[in-house]
């Protein structure tokens, strides 16, 4: 149904009549009464109620909650109603609707923007009838996406049920209400990533979803650094009898890690700010660490060998869910030991396809040509091609260094570049859905070999 537009009463904000959906009530409306319910997106501090045709209903729903099902009288045409903070005199919005007989309506209020924003928006409050059921054998989930993005209206988070993308950036704009969507029953993983720049997972948590029931993830808050109003993501039922599962919000940490790619080197030892890690400690060749969490800032970082510093004075800054590699590079003699960091997502953009991104990291190599073999069909993608030593692979149309494949074994085959004298034979390499890695050719020439760092599976 297109969504039907209504004017607010003098000091109102714009109301967004729309169809949905909803499960089934734990009481059905009686003859001449309606039902309501209030999600409350609003900022900290705004606690809200519903008062319709002056006449409260319950109590007052606290910011990223959902108050209880109320039953109201019945309204067949529009009736002023109003979101309040628990008393008449403190309104955040009021409009017009209708609660015909029987009905069952979500009232879902949306934050505003800061008055000091270039384009300001008020509170406002949206009106969803919740009608239907889950199809047979299924259970269903819709997102109210409350989140405060400021200025910007285009969101930018994705909802996934274990590996599959339910719910895209498109289908959750800022302050609005998806579709209602099949799942499986059953058990679970369901995620709310961010996937604007290197996407993160925000949320996680394991769902049991029941057959023919209703869900409602309701986001709010904010993921802006800095920013006091913590992000919050809920999972409602239609039963009011059940309480809210809270999605784990992963800590605000940076993440990472370190790969011995020094050609003659036993091991090496790290430091992060002037302590030894005890995981990144002895790591032979070619080995990498594996993540670790840093606090959000600058670290300083030393490698030593046997006690003598190899890297110093080097700083890696660790951001919000940043996820960062540090390949330590060259040879001892001559000296010329370097650390190069990359950073990669912390999920594939598409868990349907694997990533991989090349790394030369042979100090005595030719500039190389870096080969895709898969059944029985050869190329060369041009940003595998002509690579020095310690280049990285960089796509072309975009900021990404990592190249989408399908799924699959791929042979790589090196060559001197812009011929077909091979540096090295075909290596197999078994890719599946989801996973990024970097692909890294170490070593000296006489004993090169392909390497494999694994960011996410």
């Amino acid at each position: 149904m297109r969504p039907i537009l209504y004017r607010w009463l003098p000091a109102a904000v714009a109301i967004i009549l729309l169809a949905s959906c909803g499960g089934t009530e734990p009481t059905t409306p009686t003859v001449q009464t309606s039902t309501v319910r209030l999600y409350n997106g609003l900022t900290p501090g705004k606690s809200a109620r519903v008062t319709i045709a002056g006449k409260p209903y319950g109590s007052t729903v606290q910011s990223g909650g959902r108050g209880p099902s109320q039953q109201i009288d019945a309204f067949s045409e529009p009736v002023e109603f109003a979101i309040d903070a628990g008393q008449t005199t403190q309104v955040y919005a009021k409009a017009t609707a209708t609660f015909p007989v029987g009905t069952r309506t979500s009232l879902v209020t949306f934050p505003g923007t800061s008055i000091f924003e270039p384009k300001w928006y008020p509170d406002t409050v949206v009106v969803v009838r919740d009608t239907g059921s889950p199809l047979a054998g299924k259970a269903r989930m819709r997102v109210i996406n409350a989140t405060d993005g400021g200025t910007f209206s285009l969101g930018d988070l994705g909802v996934y049920v274990d590996e599959v993308r339910k719910f895209s950036i498109t289908d959750l704009p800022i302050r609005s209400i998806s579709k209602w969507l099949p799942v499986d029953p059953g058990e679970h993983q369901l995620r709310v990533v961010r996937e604007w720049q290197i996407p993160y997972e925000a949320a996680t948590r394991g769902i049991n979803f029941i057959e023919g029931g209703s869900y409602t993830l309701f986001l709010s808050g904010t993921l802006n650094l800095g920013d006091t109003w913590a992000f919050q993501a809920k999972l409602f039922t239609d039963n009011d009898l059940d309480a809210p599962v809270d999605l784990l919000i992963p800590p605000d940490v940076g993440s990472f890690q370190i790969v011995n790619a020094v050609t003659g080197i036993r091991s090496i030892d790290v430091k992060i700010d002037g302590k030894i890690v005890p995981t990144m400690a002895q790591v032979p060749f070619p080995n990498a660490t594996g993540y670790i969490d840093l606090d959000l800032g600058t670290h300083a970082l030393e490698v030593l060998t046997n006690g003598t510093p190899l890297v110093t004075n080097v700083r890696t800054v660790a951001t919000l869910r940043s996820r960062k590699t540090m390949f330590v590079s060259g040879t001892l003699v001559p000296p010329n030991i370097v650390g190069i960091e990359l950073a990669e997502p912390e999920r594939a953009p598409n868990v349907g396809k694997a990533y991989i991104r090349v790394v030369n990291l042979c100090p005595d190599s030719p500039l190389l040509d870096v080969a895709l073999q898969k059944d029985s069909a050869e190329s060369i993608p041009d940003a595998f091609r002509s690579l020095e030593f310690r280049e990285v692979s960089s796509v072309s149309g975009g900021q990404s260094q990592f190249l989408a494949l399908t799924p699959g074994t791929h042979t790589v085959v090196v060559y001197r570049a812009g011929t077909k004298d091979v540096i090295l034979p075909g290596v197999d390499v078994q890719l599946k859905p989801g996973e990024v890695r970097t692909l890294w050719i170490g070593g000296l020439l006489s004993k090169i070999a392909l390497h494999s760092v694994q960011h996410a599976k």
